[in-house]
């Protein structure tokens, strides 16, 4: 019965997971570069506000919602929305 459970866990992950991916690919756009500046919001949904230089010279202002650790100079990669502006990334 248990084990039941945890396969039923398991697959519902990996159809999440799959989805998530499926998204992101769709609607955001992949960046990678170095912070020149950061502004830290401790309040909200917003964390960061930074600029970045991305690797075509081309600078990018984005709004960082996920929580990470980040410091001016910092390499990072992800993917952003156009839109709206706001990224997904993590420290390279």
């Amino acid at each position: 019965m248990i084990q039941f459970f945890k396969s039923l866990i398991a697959k519902i992950k990996e159809k999440l997971i799959r989805r998530m991916a499926k998204t992101i690919t769709e609607n955001m756009t992949p960046v990678k570069g170095t912070i020149i500046y950061l502004e830290r919001y401790p309040k909200g949904k917003v964390k960061y506000k930074i600029i970045i230089k991305n690797e075509t010279n081309r600078t990018l202002m984005l709004k960082v919602k996920n929580k990470v650790t980040l410091k001016q100079g910092d390499r990072i990669q992800g993917y952003y929305s156009k839109e709206d502006k706001t990224a997904l990334i993590q420290v390279a």
